[in-house]
């Protein structure tokens, strides 16, 4: 503490300054680095998983189209009207290739990966059956078409669509998580703000009365001095405890009271010393005094004795 306490007043400003800059420092850094964290999060719910979910409710919706037209294909006697379903379902088919390679790009969880593998596995097995429907229907084999359909194709066509769903649900999950994460840096983010913002307030407050009262205490005792010297009192107690601007005043003062001292002393030396001589001169004016008086007696005495003899 004495060495705070002998630290200039500027230093300790400064010092104070700094204290308060790092703390502002401190909270701004905190801000960045959680804001871009929260940022980040949320960027990948709504620019990765999202997209996602949406590229997958594509797929299934793709899945039941192909469903559909493949369902039609056994109904319809017009080739014609087969064709157009048959090359409803290739479209289809094209348009979930084209899905399922921009997805593949986006998944980076190895849970994610094996749900993946698991639909591109699954996707091949149904775009295989559907080959192997096609075969039966371009042979002439319709009845065996629709009891594949059935028995065979329907089956894989479901375990797609609830793998497709595993997907979803999956990034649902990973959204949520993230969304919870990024409230969590949020409300961690408010925390760290309050804390350090309440800290910051208590350090300005306490370094700003301990630079007040180091500053003004001293220059009250130094107002004292100096009314008291200006009264005649020279025996006030000076004690420099701190070798800043104040110190370096107060032991001025001291000097100062100590120099005054001396000078009255040698006034009062003197005073007295002209106070001896003037008894002494005083003391020799009435030895005079006597001699002339006994002088004059003695004139006068003569002056008779004169006249006698005259």
């Amino acid at each position: 503490m004495n060495y705070l306490n002998n630290l200039k007043i500027g230093t300790r400003l400064v010092l104070t300054l700094v204290i308060l800059i790092a703390m502002l420092v401190l909270v701004g850094l905190q801000s960045i680095v959680k804001s871009s964290s929260v940022e980040a999060k949320m960027l990948d719910i709504t620019e990765r998983r999202m997209l996602i979910m949406e590229d997958m409710n594509t797929l299934r919706l793709e899945v039941n189209r192909q469903a559909r037209s493949i369902r039609n294909m056994a109904l319809l006697s017009n080739p014609e009207q087969i064709k157009a379903e048959r090359n409803a379902v290739m479209e289809s088919r094209k348009k979930g290739a084209e899905i399922r390679t921009r997805i593949d790009g986006q998944i980076k969880s190895p849970k994610a990966r094996e749900i993946f593998a698991r639909i591109l596995d699954t996707g091949d097995k149904f775009r295989g059956g559907v080959d192997q429907y096609f075969k039966l229907l371009d042979g002439g084999q319709k009845e065996q078409a629709i009891d594949y359909l059935i028995t065979d194709l329907r089956p894989v066509q479901l375990v797609y669509l609830s793998i497709l769903n595993d997907m979803v649900e999956f990034q649902k999950q990973a959204a949520d998580a993230a969304s919870k994460d990024a409230v969590g840096e949020v409300t961690s983010l408010q925390m760290t703000v309050w804390v350090t913002t309440g800290a910051a307030l208590m350090i300005a407050i306490i370094l700003g009365i301990w630079i007040v009262r180091s500053i003004t205490r001293p220059i009250y005792q130094a107002v004292d001095v100096a009314r008291a010297v200006a009264a005649g009192d020279l025996s006030m107690s000076i004690q420099a405890q701190s070798r800043d601007e104040t110190g370096l005043l107060l032991q001025a003062l001291s000097d100062m009271q100590v120099g005054l001292v001396k000078v009255v002393g040698a006034v009062r030396q003197g005073s007295e010393s002209v106070s001896t001589a003037s008894a002494e001169i005083a003391q020799g004016n009435q030895d005079l005094s006597a001699r002339t008086e006994s002088q004059a007696s003695a004139l006068e005495e003569t002056a008779a004795s004169m006249e006698e003899l005259s």
